[in-house]
C-alpha cells in the first residue's frame, strides 16, 4: 500500500507537469472558466467531507475489527478500500487542477488544486490500525 502512496503522489506531480506542458498554446474559453471553477470548489468540498466521514467510520469499523482479531481479512480489507478510496479522491483534486489548467488556460487558478491534492494525499497516507 506504501507503494501506491508513492505513486499516487508521483502522479499528481506528473498530470501536472503535462497539463502544463499540454496547456501552453491553448486559449482560454472565455465565460465557462468561472462556472467550471466554481462547480469544482463545490464538488472537491463535497468530496473531502465524504471522504473524512467513509474514512472515520470504515477505519474505526476495521480498528475494532483488527483489535479483536489481528489476522481477520474483512478487516484488512475494510481498512484496504478506506485508504484505497481517500487516495483516489485526492488525485481526483488534480484532475481538477487539470481541467481548469486546460480550459482557464491559467497555471494558477490550477495550482490550489494541485498542492491541495498533495496535502490530501499526505493527510491520508496509509496508516496501519492502532492496536490497543
Amino acid at each position: 500500500m506504501r507503494i501506491l502512496h508513492w505513486l499516487f503522489l508521483a502522479s499528481v506531480v506528473l498530470l501536472a507537469v503535462a497539463a502544463e506542458i499540454a496547456g501552453q498554446n491553448l486559449t482560454p474559453i472565455e465565460g465557462i472558466a468561472d462556472i467550471l471553477l466554481v462547480c469544482f470548489i463545490v464538488a472537491g468540498g463535497t468530496e473531502i467531507a465524504i471522504c473524512i466521514f467513509l474514512r472515520r467510520k470504515q477505519l474505526n469499523e476495521a480498528s475494532e475489527i483488527l483489535h479483536g482479531a489481528p489476522e481477520d481479512h474483512k478487516g484488512w480489507e475494510k481498512w484496504r478500500s478506506a485508504t484505497l478510496f481517500c487516495m483516489v479522491s485526492g488525485v481526483t483534486f488534480c484532475l481538477f487542477g487539470v481541467m481548469m489548467r486546460l480550459v482557464a488556460g491559467n497555471l494558477l487558478v490550477a495550482i490550489p488544486f494541485y498542492v491541495v491534492a498533495l496535502f490530501l494525499l499526505l493527510v491520508w497516507s496509509p496508516r496501519l490500525p492502532e492496536r490497543a
